[in-house]
């Protein structure tokens, strides 16, 4: 039985504004928050909690900052560990394919809107 106490990552970061961090320069900070949300994301898709990563973020020209890796990665397990995630909510193979494909198009939308919109501010 673990006796550790459950990590809240993102507790007191849940109301803080992303886009007004990158407006305000707040590189530092915004990458932190984005950690705890990538460790939020595992805790709750794998049940594993990271206690401590080293990360790196990339800044480039548009002042766009991105994930490139993490390394020393420290982790428990977290506490309902036992139970087996349910990663894909008990779909059969035809479903699956068909959420890939649903998720896929969406994605393909979303980065077609991201480069249209990166277009539109170089032409500014």
């Amino acid at each position: 039985m673990n006796k550790f106490k459950e990590i809240q990552y993102l507790e007191k970061y849940a109301f803080i504004d992303e886009l007004k961090m990158l407006r305000e320069k707040k590189f530092k900070e915004y990458a932190h928050q984005q950690c705890l949300k990538m460790c939020e994301f595992v805790k709750k898709k794998r049940r594993i909690e990271i206690l401590g990563m080293k990360a790196e973020f990339l800044l480039d020209d548009c002042q766009n900052v991105w994930f490139s890796y993490a390394y020393k990665i420290i982790y428990r397990r977290s506490k309902d560990s036992s139970e087996a995630a349910d990663l894909d909510g008990g779909l059969n193979t035809e479903q699956k394919k068909n959420l890939l494909a649903a998720q896929k198009e969406e994605l393909d939308e979303e980065l077609d809107n991201f480069n249209a919109y990166q277009e539109e501010q170089r032409e500014k």
